[in-house]
């Protein structure tokens, strides 16, 4: 099942906080990020700054890494369907 990469983050952080016995603030404290931040990038919401997330990141000693997503070649039904016949 597909789960949002923010969504993912965000779980990962929150657990590490959980896992600490850390409330949002005191994550927000530590870090210099607002706690409604904290409470956005862990809820997967965070539309803020790359730099305000790793900074969370960091503190949780967990890395972003960019991975390839798998690719699909369409099929030459799903073509047809997308293109149609040429009237030409």
């Amino acid at each position: 099942m597909y789960q949002d990469p923010l969504a993912r983050i965000g779980s990962a952080l929150k657990a590490f906080r959980r896992s600490r016995g850390l409330t949002q603030a005191q994550v927000g404290a530590l870090t210099e990020i607002d706690r409604q931040t904290v409470s956005d990038i862990e809820r997967g919401q965070f539309t803020g700054s790359l730099r305000t997330l790793m900074r969370y990141l960091r503190y949780a000693n967990l890395e972003l890494t960019a991975t390839p997503a798998p690719s699909r070649f369409p099929t030459l039904e799903e073509l047809a369907d997308r293109y149609g016949p040429d009237d030409d």
